[in-house]
């Protein structure tokens, strides 16, 4: 389960710890940070320190940090923020919660932090402590069961569904095509192998979808769970669906995504499925089929144990008016805007290589955010574009196509 934290986002993992806390400290507060936390985020007790004193009280404080990686800059984050709520509320108790678990290096900074600060009783709730505080019913909120499927009834799964493919077998067909990183950061139509090599860089909507995936997963008949990843060109959306896709293959091998040349959704070959098996099946472009009513509905009737995601451009989702309400738990995840967990994780793979960050090369890592922030309403592909080329879409395409000319006459 720790493997599925880190498929969370920073929002989530708060909201996560907080319901854990709250479990456990029922006059637990979760702060709003967005003015500033004071190096809080939950806390439990007395904020006024003479107050406390006085009535001889506690003071506990807890501290999330989505770390999926502890190097310098996240020590001095986690330090900062200690040195902040204990020179402002000098709290008895302060927790710091992360979604990984601390190897032993980490260990030793972590002991060195406590010995610094010896009048405060620090601890660590890391992955395995939070996951075993939660009760049955958050675990099946926030994490898919994995599911066990042998290998002759899986092969008969894929016989059934000539419509669509197995994203385990896609996946494994990449997984050894050497390919660089360069056509994907500049906006070509991701590939399987972009995605088996992990160029896309973490988004924050992730989070949103796996726990309405997993919320719904359960249920073995009844209206079908759809989510619907919404934008408009360029936002990213096929990426996410190929991602979600990914990810989902560590839980089930029963992920199928729809082929992208057919002209109607087959809802027989799913129909035909085991009652016994769940199954996960993508949709890109979902919008263009006209049978999509139909198809949820007969998918509905004959409860058919399936998951289904789908991606489309918001305006021509908005255009088809389809009605699904009576057969499905409908959830719309629209990526409208890049949040600064986006940005944050879109810079740490572009700077990989200092040929992917083209212009943003020469900048600071500071300098470099506040570019993609003045963007972040952008679509994700003209922000990154943009920012690489420090030049308006147009401009940038109307030199890629002065390029080519000479290529087109000869």
């Amino acid at each position: 389960m720790e493997y599925q934290l880190k498929l969370l986002s920073p929002q989530l993992f708060e909201e996560l710890c907080a319901q854990v806390i709250k479990e456990q400290y029922p006059q637990s507060w979760h702060v709003d940070g967005s003015g500033g936390d004071e190096g809080i985020d939950i806390f439990a007790g007395e904020l006024d320190n003479k107050k406390r004193k006085h009535n001889r009280q506690e003071l506990s404080v807890w501290q999330v940090k989505y770390f999926l990686e502890i190097k310098h800059g996240q020590i001095k984050k986690i330090k900062d923020s200690l040195e902040r709520v204990v020179k402002k509320h000098q709290p008895e108790h302060w927790i710091l919660c992360l979604p990984i678990n601390l190897n032993i290096h980490q260990r030793k900074w972590f002991e060195e932090i406590k010995n610094d600060y010896s009048d405060v009783e620090i601890d660590l709730w890391q992955a395995d402590t939070v996951i075993a505080k939660m009760p049955e019913k958050l675990i099946d909120s926030y994490f898919l069961k994995h599911q066990a499927i042998p290998d002759k009834k899986f092969e008969a799964v894929i016989e059934r569904l000539n419509d669509f493919q197995s994203v385990s077998q896609l996946l494994e067909q990449n997984r050894a095509i050497k390919i660089d990183a360069h056509d994907f950061y500049n906006g070509t139509i991701p590939t399987w192998a972009d995605i088996t090599h992990n160029f896309d860089a973490p988004r924050e909507a992730f989070g949103r979808l796996w726990q309405f995936i997993a919320g719904n997963a359960g249920q073995t008949a009844g209206r079908i769970p759809f989510g619907l990843i919404t934008g408009r060109s360029g936002d990213g959306k096929s990426t996410l669906l190929m991602r979600l896709a990914a990810e989902l293959t560590n839980i089930s091998k029963a992920v199928f995504i729809c082929k992208g040349d057919i002209e109607h959704l087959n809802v027989d070959q799913l129909c035909a499925m085991p009652r016994d098996q769940l199954v996960y099946v993508l949709i890109d472009k979902i919008g263009k089929y006209d049978n999509l009513t139909g198809f949820f509905e007969r998918l509905y009737r004959e409860h058919v144990p399936v998951v289904v995601i789908g991606a489309e451009t918001q305006s021509l989702w908005e255009g088809r008016k389809i009605t699904l309400e009576d057969c499905c738990d409908f959830f719309e995840l629209p990526l409208n805007q890049l949040t600064s967990y986006d940005i944050e994780g879109l810079l740490d793979k572009l700077s990989e290589k200092p040929e992917y960050l083209g212009a943003l090369a020469s900048l600071s890592r500071g300098e470099q955010l506040e570019i993609f922030r003045q963007k972040a309403g952008r679509q994700l592909l003209v922000a990154l574009l943009e920012a690489k080329y420090n030049q308006p879409l147009k401009a940038h395409i109307k030199k890629e196509l002065h390029e080519l000319v000479p290529f087109l006459k000869s």
